[in-house]
């Protein structure tokens, strides 16, 4: 079973995002998810970095059943400054 990701961005590398709180958001994400800093929003590119979260749903409610869930995240620091979620 695929379990969907949802990702939550939000300036400064002390915030805190969540599903209230963010300034940015990935809903429901189930295949790769590329960010890369010159395609973020520029309320987002300031000296004070930013927070990513990410949620997974790791029950099925209604099957009563733990799913098993995993996900990879690199980060690279060359021209593209891309942070992968797969």
């Amino acid at each position: 079973m695929s379990v969907p990701l949802d990702v939550y961005v939000m300036k400064d590398k002390h915030s805190d995002p969540n599903k209230w709180d963010y300034d940015l958001k990935f809903m429901g994400v189930k295949t790769s998810l590329k960010l890369k800093t010159v395609n973020l929003p520029s309320a987002l590119k300031t000296n004070d970095g930013f927070t990513i979260s990410i949620y997974a749903q790791g029950i099925a409610a209604k099957m009563n059943m733990l799913l098993d869930v995993s996900f990879h995240i690199e980060a690279t620091n060359n021209r593209d400054n891309a942070l992968f979620i797969e």
